[in-house]
């Protein structure tokens, strides 16, 4: 008897170019065959899939991940045309598998194909970050906006106003703080994943293994303690193990794998809550659960958004877990210190390169990381999780961030794994400054615009990041203190690099820091020719906005003339709200560069459950609003 391979995830579209289309799948065993075809509107053949065992990996016992890529029968895809697939596993393909209709369905149409847009100019380019699954106001759940851009595509599926890529610029998973019922699930799936219950070491002294799973679900602050680099404030269900990850993955991107949570009852003996009163403990159960519950429904939405347009991806650091290589100390402990520190980041980052950074741009190094992950974790076993690191933390381990050949090209920042500590924090050091050098040389960088995807903010909010550097290093974990201005020769350094190629202007999407706000340098002037710098934030697209808020109440301890040396900045105003320059909304951000006239930024966030627009024109001549520092701290938060 035939066993048939299931579609666990997927199909999710990555890196789409006139040569290629990648097209990502989660499966739970061994295929026989597969294949994509892309198809155009009138239905005919253009592209079909080749070599797919090359792009075949075991990453877990029970989890296989595929990167079909297809290629033009001609020369390249024609651009400004819109393109349908198919994918088959086994012979069957996405109508017999039943996810054209029903839950499942991928296409904006009952038996409707997945689609795509491709552009000879990305004109139009989403982005967010910060999505947490349990996030909530009060009882209620925060609008997920990931599902107000499936709503988007949707509705400009046929037109040329259709987004052709999403940006997920940081904190696509939150590793440290999870809620109870959900690491239930992640325990759950993590084991049907890797077959077994999977332990860790917690220190060197200690030889017999040791299981996540047999203490409290909300306990795992007692051994993710801070002198180990675990500085969250809300890790009492921090992710450990790598089934865990790879499961969380699943299912905030809406797979096909177990959502049902245990009840109650089934877990009180695992709930430290469980010690209040049981109906205190079984209320703040059963209100996690609807809020979880929520949001796994609302994740299908977002696997037909992935599904339809091409996504790029870099971590930030709740990836990983909260405050990763935020100071020296920090960095050390994962590097070279704690074995469970070690563990959980090669945990973590093996996890990341399988689910986020392998589709970014697939032909590359990854396949051979990929190869070393099936090793260990799909073939030898979870104990050797050693002979990964020096992909992810000795002198030669990777950079994540990569190029994109595209028009405009797209030049996307890791900001965390090649970190200085010299003289200030410097989010990037001399190694990947000359990475990224090399990714602009390798790409067409002649005139027009640059995006430049930095998940830190390069032009933050002044009034918080003179507060962060005020407070020195002892509280950088408490305030999360890494703006790229800590470090002013690796900003003028990032700067003067991109300054040698032909760019006329800089569109820096960020995420991080759970508000939104647009700023702009003129005319910045340090290398072959001035260009225009626009810092474009939007965060977060599904937690709670609290942002900029926290920092107006310790802004009388300032040392006002000696915190930040620009004392004036040129914030974007936008004509719906035009004194507010910072808001406090769940949101994402939609970048529409107009060639023939000026470009845009719309910040599309939730007020009031109800969706509304801020739209920054950025052209020099835009209306803004310039502030000292000082009137930064009397200006409105909305």
């Amino acid at each position: 008897m035939i066993t048939m391979t299931n579609i666990v995830a997927g199909p999710f579209l990555r890196h789409v170019h006139v040569d290629q289309v990648n097209i990502f799948l989660a499966l739970d065993g061994k295929p026989a065959d597969a294949k994509a075809v892309i198809f155009g509107e009138s239905g005919n053949t253009l592209g079909q899939s080749e070599n797919w065992q090359d792009n075949l990996f075991r990453v877990a016992p029970n989890l296989y991940v595929l990167m079909l890529r297809a290629v033009p029968d001609g020369g390249s895809f024609a651009v400004d045309c819109q393109y349908n697939y198919n994918v088959s596993v086994d012979g069957q393909d996405l109508h017999a598998r039943g996810m054209l209709s029903g839950e499942l369905a991928l296409g904006y149409e009952e038996g409707k194909l997945p689609s795509f847009y491709l552009p000879a100019f990305h004109r139009r380019t989403v982005s967010a970050s910060c999505r947490k699954p349990h996030a909530c106001l009060g009882d209620d759940p925060v609008p997920d906006q990931l599902i107000e851009i499936d709503r988007l595509i949707g509705a400009d599926r046929n037109s040329s106003e259709r987004p052709s890529r999403l940006v997920l610029t940081g904190d696509q998973i939150y590793a440290d703080d999870v809620a109870p019922p959900l690491l239930a699930l992640c325990e759950l799936n993590a084991e049907a994943i890797m077959g077994k219950k999977e332990h860790v070491r917690l220190s060197r002294r200690d030889r017999l293994p040791f299981k996540p799973t047999e203490v409290d679900l909300d306990g795992r602050y007692r051994f993710l303690t801070k002198d180990k680099g675990f500085t969250s404030g809300a890790k009492k269900s921090h992710l450990v193990t790598y089934g865990e990850y790879l499961a969380m993955y699943l299912l905030v991107w809406g797979a096909n794998v177990s959502r049902t949570i245990p009840g109650f009852e089934q877990v009180r003996h695992r709930l430290k809550d469980g010690d209040k009163p049981i109906s205190t403990a079984r209320y703040n159960w059963n209100n996690q659960c609807a809020i979880v519950e929520n949001f796994l429904e609302g994740s299908r939405k977002v696997a037909r958004l992935m599904a339809n347009i091409p996504t790029y991806m870099i971590f930030d650091d709740h990836d990983v877990t909260d405050d990763w290589n935020l100071t020296r100390k920090n960095h050390e402990m994962f590097s070279s210190g704690s074995i469970l520190s070690r563990n959980l980041l090669v945990n973590a980052l093996s996890a990341y390169t399988v689910f986020q950074h392998w589709g970014n741009n697939p032909v590359s190094e990854v396949s051979s990381v990929l190869s070393e992950i099936q090793k260990v974790y799909g073939e030898l076993g979870f104990d050797l999780w050693h002979k990964l690191e020096p992909y992810f933390t000795k002198q030669k381990r990777l950079y994540f961030g990569y190029a994109i050949e595209s028009s405009p090209p797209m030049l996307v920042l890791d900001t965390r794994t090649h970190r200085s500590f010299k003289g200030g924090l410097a989010l990037m050091d001399n190694v990947a400054f000359s990475t990224m050098q090399r990714q602009l040389d390798s790409i067409d960088t002649s005139g027009g615009p640059l995006v430049l995807v930095s998940p830190t903010p390069v032009y933050g909010y002044n009034l918080i990041e003179a507060l962060q550097l005020a407070v020195g290093t002892r509280w950088a974990c408490a305030i999360d203190r890494e703006p790229w201005i800590a470090n002013q020769s690796a900003l003028d350094k990032l700067r003067r690099i991109i300054a040698n190629f032909e760019f006329d202007d800089i569109y820096v999407l960020s995420g991080d820091v759970h508000y939104s706000f647009a700023r702009r340098e003129l005319q910045v002037d340090v290398g072959q020719k001035p260009q225009n710098w626009w810092q474009l934030t939007t965060s977060p697209c599904c937690n709670v906005p609290v942002g900029g808020k926290i920092f107006y109440s310790a802004s009388e301890s300032l040392d006002r003339d000696g915190c930040w040396a620009r004392v004036h900045s040129d914030y974007l105003s936008a004509p719906e709200d035009p004194d507010t320059v910072i808001q406090g909304y769940c949101n994402y951000g939609l970048l529409d560069l107009q060639p023939e006239t000026a470009a845009r930024f719309t910040v599309c966030r939730a007020v009031d459950r109800e969706q509304k627009q801020l739209s920054y024109t950025l052209q020099s001549s835009a209306p803004t609003v310039s502030m000292t520092l000082e009137e930064e701290m009397l200006a409105p938060v909305d």
